[in-house]
């Protein structure tokens, strides 16, 4: 009897772990991506209005001296973009890049329900078995954790490097077991 108590003890106690660890994990995960996705719509209201200063400024500029226009710089705004921009400055741009790019919104949103994930890992695991490049997984990793910590710079720590972490390593593994 002492033997099953202390098992049922131990086995209580470690779910009760496993979901406050692993649901604040999650938690961070959709959190920090709701905001790298909400950054583009915030970003692209304050290009506008730096873009309305910066003509008004720019008109100032015109009457007082006859300068030509200088060059203007497009910064990313959404993760998409941020993702593509980080992918062409450390020099990874392929297709199957983009195959994981257009699942990674399935991937996140699923992260909390194991037997989902799974799914859209298989899925996504057929996608990049059609891809005529084979898929470097930690060049993709390198590439979204760079854009996430750009787009997500206020809130970032080292929670959030954790979570994301343990959530590819997560992905990862699944797609190399099917």
């Amino acid at each position: 009897r002492m033997a099953i108590g202390a098992i049922l003890n131990y086995l209580i106690g470690a779910n009760i772990f496993v979901r406050r660890e692993y649901a604040g994990r999650i938690h961070l995960l959709q959190d920090s991506w709701n905001m790298a996705n909400q950054q583009a719509l915030s970003a692209v209201e304050m290009a506008e209005q730096e873009d309305t200063l910066f003509e008004d400024s720019e008109r100032l500029d015109e009457k007082r001296t006859a300068s030509p226009k200088t060059t203007d710089v497009q910064v990313p705004t959404s993760f998409t973009e941020m993702f593509h921009f980080n992918a062409a400055v450390m020099g990874f741009n392929s297709d199957w890049m983009d195959s994981v790019l257009y699942s990674l919104n399935d991937l996140v949103a699923n992260a909390a329900a194991s037997y989902r994930l799974n799914e859209e890992c298989s899925v996504l695991s057929l996608v990049l078995a059609q891809q005529t490049q084979p898929a470097v997984l930690s060049e993709f990793k390198a590439v979204m954790l760079a854009s996430l910590r750009s787009l997500v710079a206020k809130e970032w720590g080292s929670q959030h490097e954790l979570a994301w972490n343990w959530f590819w390593e997560n992905v990862t593994r699944l797609l190399k077991a099917e």
